[in-house]
């Protein structure tokens, strides 16, 4: 306490009147003085006893610092307290203060740690939908090409057939021949005989699951001779396993469509196992003969999707309904269709698939194996008349430089 505080003090100690006068009496004057310390308004009461103003301005500043003082001793403790105890009390005097500041300390912490997991949650979303982009994007390049087509020419297409020209042509048409005689009396089909959605999905699926494996063979067979021989290819590779591609592409079209049984499924089972050994060792033997099957075999796929195409446009089945069923997404994206593509759509994309297919086949066929490939990677082939080779082609029975026209 200063001495002008001290000093005033003894003045109001020697003029202090007793507790019952100086609650009775009249010539109390009480009064608020304010003053501003460090911005704040410290607020204080004073009671003049006497008229003295020297001794009402003493007690005034004693009251001041007095108050300032306490203040400052207050933080002072709280601060000592802070760093020095850890401690939980019920008691509001002893453990309040410091029980309120741990559990808003607490609810910052949980508010950041919230803040930080909804903007992690939030960079995650970010990620997850640039992932999602970036696999539909790869989705797409995983395919080795995307055949599209003029609906008004493949609207126009009709089956054709190559005539025999040779003891391999015969041999190729007979196996074809056999192999569909069989089929079609397991199955109970006929060109006059008009079949329901589940019948056409049933063939298409099942021949689509063997109509994949020629390509697949091929291919493979002439990589490895490639790498056997350590000589180049010649461009046939590609085209090969686009071809084996395409036919993958269009079981999981149908597949989109209908789901197979188990029976189902182990018919498939033993039918791969039969054909793709069949395939694999006829093919070491005569690649040219082998292609020729599969073009002819592409033939007959042509007949039984123009087939389809009939039942879809008679009406005479639910097939018609295929008219108006949007196509599946998949198909939309493989065949770079419109978004409003029907069914039938798809089946004129598949049956023109089948045409090009034949068209390379029976090119190959014609050609000697070392000969370069002539059609171009990723494009789809479809002449109008698609039995017959690429116009200005030689083949090799016309080409005497091939002199292994027929072996690897």
């Amino acid at each position: 306490m200063c001495a002008a505080c001290r000093r005033a003090a003894g003045l109001l100690l020697k003029q202090r009147p007793s507790s019952s006068s100086y609650t009775s009496s009249s010539t109390s004057i009480f009064s608020r003085t304010h003053r501003i310390v460090d911005g704040k308004t410290d607020v204080f009461r004073s009671a003049a006893i006497s008229g003295t103003s020297s001794t009402m301005h003493a007690r005034t500043r004693c009251t001041f610092h007095t108050n300032a003082k306490n203040e400052e001793e207050h933080q002072d403790s709280m601060k000592r307290m802070s760093k020095t105890r850890n401690f939980h009390s019920t008691s509001f005097a002893a453990g309040g203060v410091s029980t309120h500041k741990r559990a808003e300390k607490k609810r910052f912490s949980a508010e950041a740690a919230t803040t930080s997991t909804e903007e992690e949650m939030g960079e995650t979303d970010v990620r997850a939908k640039k992932d999602e982009t970036k696999m539909k994007k790869s989705a797409q390049s995983y395919m080795l090409a995307h055949p599209t087509y003029d609906f008004g020419f493949i609207e126009q297409l009709k089956p054709k057939h190559r005539p025999p020209q040779g003891a391999r042509d015969y041999v190729s048409m007979f196996a074809v021949w056999s192999a569909r005689k069989g089929f079609d009396t397991i199955t109970s089909y006929s060109h006059e005989k008009s079949l329901t959605k589940d019948q056409w999905l049933f063939r298409f699926i099942f021949l689509e699951t063997v109509a994949g494996i020629p390509g697949m063979v091929a291919g493979m067979l002439r990589h490895m001779n490639s790498l056997r021989l350590l000589r180049h290819d010649n461009g046939w590779i590609h085209t090969l396993l686009e071809e084996a591609e395409n036919e993958r592409m269009h079981l999981m079209t149908f597949l989109n469509m209908k789901q197979p049984s188990i029976f189902f499924r182990a018919g498939v089972l033993a039918a791969q196992g039969v054909f793709f050994n069949a395939f694999f060792f006829s093919y070491l033997i005569s690649p040219r003969t082998c292609h020729r099957f599969v073009g002819y075999l592409e033939e007959e796929a042509v007949r039984t999707y123009t087939h389809a195409l009939n039942d879809i446009d008679s009406g005479g089945t639910d097939a018609r309904q295929w008219a108006k069923e949007r196509a599946p997404k998949l198909a939309i994206e493989y065949w770079k269709m419109d978004e409003d593509a029907t069914i039938r759509d798809v089946l004129l994309a598949v049956r023109a698939d089948e045409a090009s297919h034949a068209h390379v086949n029976h090119t190959f066929s014609s050609m000697g194996t070392t000969q370069k490939n002539p059609f171009v990677k990723g494009e789809s082939h479809l002449p109008e008349n698609f039995v017959e080779p690429p116009p200005g082609f030689v083949p090799s029975e016309e080409n005497r430089v091939a002199k292994d026209a027929d072996s690897f």
